[in-house]
């Protein structure tokens, strides 16, 4: 799961850099504001839990990524 989670934060923080010929600095901060988006998110888990995610607010973060990563174009992004 964390791999998976870690995978999701680097293919949308580094998604502006596909739309061509764009400002670096605006490219920076695009990928800052969404790294600053995703970590206020509560993903705190739940000791002596036996399953993954452990919390709901864990499927708050899953369901984020997986909007953004469908409108990216990714095809195989599936809900968690």
């Amino acid at each position: 799961m964390k791999k998976g989670i870690l995978l999701c934060l680097s293919i949308l923080l580094a998604a502006d850099l596909s739309f061509g010929q764009v400002d670096e600095n605006w490219i920076k901060k695009a990928a800052v504001d969404r790294l600053v988006k995703y970590v206020k998110i509560d993903t705190q888990s739940e000791e002596d839990v036996d399953h993954v995610p452990s919390t709901r607010k864990q499927f708050d973060l899953a369901g984020i990524l997986f909007d953004e990563l469908q409108v990216l174009g990714l095809q195989d992004a599936r809900p968690y």
